[in-house]
C-alpha cells in the first residue's frame, strides 16, 4: 500500500504555531474542510482524483463528517490532523490507538502486531484521560469474516473483505463489536468505539 502523507503540512504546522492560530487555520481550510451534512456519502472520485495527498473522512457519532489529513506514517501508525489541530492515529487495520485534542482522549499501548484473523485473540492496554484511568487490560476477539458490497465512490461498487471483531475492557464492564474493510491489501473503512463516553466513530481511508 502507498501512502503520501502530506509532509508540507507537518513543517506548516510548526512554521505557523510561531505565526499564530489565525495563520494556520486560514492555510489549513484551503484543504480540510468540514463536509456538508450530517451523514455520510460516498464520495465523487473527481473528489478523490483532485486531492494531492492521502485523507480520511470521519464520522464522529451525530456531528457532521470532517476531513483529516495524513501528516506521517511511521512505526506502523498513521497520524491523521484536523484544521484545529487534533489528532488521530490508526494502525494498519484502521484502529485508533492514540487521540490528542479530543473531549476523551485515549491511548492503546502493546498493541498486538498480527493479523487478527489468524491470531483469533489479541491483548493490550487501554489509557484513559478523562477520567484517568491508566493500564487496563483489554482484548479482541475475532468473530467473522465475509465478503462485502462496498460503494468505494459515489455509484461504485467492489466486493470488500469485512473483519468483525468484539472488543473487551473488563475492568470497566466495556464491550463492543468494531469492523473493518480491506480491498486487495487495501485499508477502506473502520467502525469502532474508542471511549465508553462517546459514540462510534467511522473512519473512510483514501490513500493515495
Amino acid at each position: 500500500m502507498t501512502r503520501k502523507p502530506f509532509f508540507l503540512l507537518a513543517s506548516m504546522v510548526i512554521l505557523f504555531s510561531c505565526t499564530g492560530p489565525g495563520t494556520y487555520q486560514a492555510f489549513y481550510e484551503v484543504i480540510s474542510d468540514e463536509l456538508p451534512g450530517r451523514q455520510y456519502k460516498p464520495l465523487d472520485k473527481s473528489f478523490y482524483d483532485n486531492e494531492e495527498y492521502s485523507f480520511l473522512v470521519l464520522k464522529f457519532g451525530n456531528k457532521s463528517p470532517i476531513k483529516l489529513v495524513l501528516v506521517n506514517s511511521a512505526d506502523g501508525l498513521d497520524h491523521w490532523i484536523t484544521s484545529d489541530k487534533r489528532s488521530l492515529y490508526t494502525n494498519q487495520y484502521g484502529r485508533v490507538v492514540r487521540t490528542d485534542g479530543f473531549e476523551h482522549d485515549i491511548s492503546i499501548t502493546g498493541f498486538y502486531n498480527q493479523n487478527l484473523v489468524q491470531l483469533k485473540k489479541g491483548k493490550y492496554f487501554y489509557d484513559f484521560y478523562d477520567p484517568r484511568l491508566h493500564k487496563i487490560s483489554a482484548e479482541d476477539i475475532f468473530l467473522e469474516f465475509k465478503s462485502k458490497t462496498y460503494e468505494i465512490f459515489k455509484g461504485d461498487l467492489i466486493k470488500a473483505d469485512e473483519i468483525i471483531y468484539l472488543s473487551k475492557v473488563p475492568a470497566i464492564n466495556w464491550v463492543f463489536e468494531n469492523t473493518y474493510l480491506e480491498y486487495n491489501g487495501k485499508l477502506l473503512f473502520s467502525s469502532q468505539e474508542i471511549h465508553p463516553f462517546d459514540g462510534r466513530l467511522d473512519l473512510y481511508f483514501f490513500y493515495k
